[in-house]
């Protein structure tokens, strides 16, 4: 609480300018970021001062390269149509997302009630999906991309996926492991996708140019 008027504090008051994120970061051996998991921790917490990209520039990603899948953007507040984050593969970068067999991924990639995150896989050079997202979990109700709303009101919103390739390693004959592409719903996955909880409110978003195999459900939303 400040003093009463006309009394000095007795302790200096002090503020702390927390950093921003703003422009294009390189995400790899010897990047601005060697993780993936560590560019979205930061973030996760810092104000954006404009829009945002990581690139990523190394070939795997996974839990050996320092991974901790699922890997979640929650919702920054200062995000916005002018203070966007884009991931995508640097130029002429093919990039691979693995989760190893027998992994309890949910998911590689978690929206979690994020809004104006672009993934794509296009890495402005090749035509083709160069950014492969292969969660190969044998855990039931597996995802490559979840957009997890946090209630009403709080849903994950103008949100692209576009030009990926996604994998989930079950056959799509396999009732009993069911796995999904991209799924949008609220906090709750599950194998059985009756039991999927609904995603209030989460609108806007684009999933376009995927190519999606392996998974019981491509898209489910």
């Amino acid at each position: 609480n400040p003093p009463a008027a006309g009394t000095a504090p007795s302790v200096p008051f002090s503020y702390t300018n927390q950093a921003t994120l703003s422009g294009t970061y390189t995400v790899g051996i010897g990047g601005n970021y060697t993780t993936l998991t560590a560019a979205v921790a930061d973030y996760n917490t810092k104000c954006l001062a404009g829009n945002v990209i990581f690139e990523l520039t190394t070939t795997y990603y996974n839990t050996s390269t320092g991974e901790v899948f699922p890997i979640v953007i929650n919702q920054n507040p200062t995000a916005g149509p002018t203070k966007t984050l884009t991931i995508r593969p640097a130029a002429g970068a093919e990039v691979l997302m693995v989760a190893s067999s027998g992994a309890s991924a949910s998911s590689l990639i978690k929206l979690n009630g994020a809004d104006y995150v672009t993934i794509d896989g296009n890495n402005t050079v090749d035509a083709d999906q160069k950014f492969l997202i292969y969660n190969t979990a044998t855990v039931a109700g597996h995802a490559g991309v979840w957009i997890s709303s946090l209630g009403a009101g709080q849903g994950a919103t103008n949100n692209t996926i576009k030009n990926c390739q996604i994998n989930t390693g079950i056959s799509q004959n396999t009732s009993s492991v069911s796995s999904y592409g991209i799924v949008m719903s609220g906090t709750t996955l599950s194998g059985t996708h009756g039991s999927v909880s609904s995603g209030a409110d989460n609108d806007n978003n684009t999933f376009s140019g995927n190519f999606i195999l392996r998974a019981r459900y491509g898209i489910y939303s």
